[in-house]
């Protein structure tokens, strides 16, 4: 039985996209191992709003009233069941793009994706490996912020693997791009995927 592979593209750019290019090659080696379904969530076709008070407040009512069946929590569900994620994220402004926060306050749904217990907070999802791909003009250096938050917010949805992987210094006069890419891409080729 195959593996769900869910891919959460926040790549701005759609094609033209540097991060798209990365996360790619990351996906066809992936698919290679021919273990993987893979369903995509798009932020660009199906963007998410972020939580605003009237949200909460229909958010607060359909938990209290037990329907986790609910329209609203489908990202989550859908989050919660894959067995491996890979997460396309531009690096903007020491962080990520507001589409990509906005889509996390979605997925992380008590009773979904954790839940609270007495001894404090406990990961629900499935996942056994999360990817995180970035790129940036400049050089991230120790500003990985991004995927500092992300590498935390899977242990507190109880996943324990997280993997970055990242071009950087892509717009640095004198530098070739290119290469810096297909360094990174060749990264992705020579990983170890046994531990999926």
């Amino acid at each position: 039985m195959k593996k769900n592979l869910l891919y959460i593209d926040c790549c701005i750019r759609g094609k033209e996209s540097r991060t798209e290019k990365l996360a790619q090659a990351l996906l066809e080696t992936l698919q290679k191992t021919g273990q993987f379904t893979v369903q995509e969530c798009n932020l660009q076709k199906d963007p998410v709003l972020p939580m605003d008070y009237p949200a909460l407040q229909r958010r607060d009512k359909l938990l209290n009233d037990g329907r986790f069946d609910d329209k609203l929590f489908e990202m989550a569900h859908i989050f919660a069941e894959a067995d491996v994620i890979v997460c396309a994220v531009p690096y903007w402004d020491l962080l990520f793009p507001a589409e990509f926060r906005a889509y996390l306050e979605r997925i992380c749904v008590c009773g979904i994706t954790f839940k609270s217990t007495d001894k404090g907070l406990e990961g629900l999802c499935r996942c056994s490996r999360l990817y995180y791909i970035t790129t940036a003009g400049g050089f991230i250096g120790n500003a990985d912020f991004g995927y500092q938050y992300i590498k935390g917010l899977a242990g507190m949805l109880g996943i324990r693997k997280t993997e970055c992987f990242c071009a950087d210094g892509l717009d640095i006069a004198g530098l070739d791009a290119s290469e810096r890419l297909g360094e990174a891409v060749r990264k992705i080729h020579d990983d170890n995927f046994s531990l999926l």
